[in-house]
């Protein structure tokens, strides 16, 4: 689960959110859905790759492409892999 991502998500005002959707290629409503889903611990990695590095960019790396896809980033960014986590 991704808190980082939650307590992010919910820090953002409605046009922080909608520019997030934006640069994410989504909906607000489909963020706001998954950031649901992330604190009732129903998953961890609901986002595609592209939109974890959205998010990664959009957020200044408060929230990482580790911390939304903890259990298999190394094997979608395995330029990360040298970095300390």
């Amino acid at each position: 689960m991704s808190s980082k991502f939650v307590t992010y998500f919910r820090g953002l005002n409605s046009d922080q959110k909608k520019e997030l959707a934006e640069s994410c290629k989504t909906s607000v409503e489909y963020l706001s859905k998954q950031a649901a889903l992330m604190n009732k611990d129903k998953t961890t990695s609901l986002f595609k790759p592209a939109t974890c590095t959205a998010i990664e960019i959009f957020s200044n790396k408060e929230v990482t492409r580790k911390d939304l896809r903890p259990d298999d980033w190394m094997d979608i960014w395995i330029e990360l892999r040298d970095q300390i986590a």
